[in-house]
């Protein structure tokens, strides 16, 4: 009569013990990852201060100011700036401001704004 009792409390402690020790290697399995991760954000926030130092090289003024002749490119004049009373139609300026849902085959809906034409300044080409 005490022999099954005793069977089934060996039994639940076999039970409890491979429970606790799954548990223990889930455990170290996690504190396994959670390392390579510590690692790994440790290595990304490294690259990232090199971008942020290469991206703060390569646009710096002076270097982009040398690099600009050989693109062609020259500074802006003020006679291309536009008054707002040079502009034909103000209308197509605020149409260039409003947003144009388009639905997409998929089933996605884009957002597109137009662009005015650049014939609305006076002087600028077409009527």
């Amino acid at each position: 009569m005490l022999r099954r009792p005793l069977v089934l409390l060996v039994v639940l402690l076999l039970a409890a013990t491979a429970g606790v020790y799954r548990q223990e290697l889930r455990v170290v399995e996690l504190r396994r990852e959670l390392a390579d991760l510590a690692r790994e954000r440790t290595r990304l926030e490294g690259e990232i201060r090199t971008l942020r130092a290469s991206l703060a090289w390569l646009t710096r003024p002076a270097r982009l100011a040398a690099l600009a002749p050989e693109l062609g490119m020259v500074p802006a004049r003020a006679e291309r700036i536009v008054p707002a009373e040079a502009i034909d139609r103000r209308e197509g300026l605020e149409i260039a401001r409003r947003r144009f849902p388009v639905p997409l085959p998929s089933g996605y809906v884009a957002t597109l704004r137009a662009r005015p034409p650049l014939w609305l300044v006076r002087g600028g080409g077409r009527p």
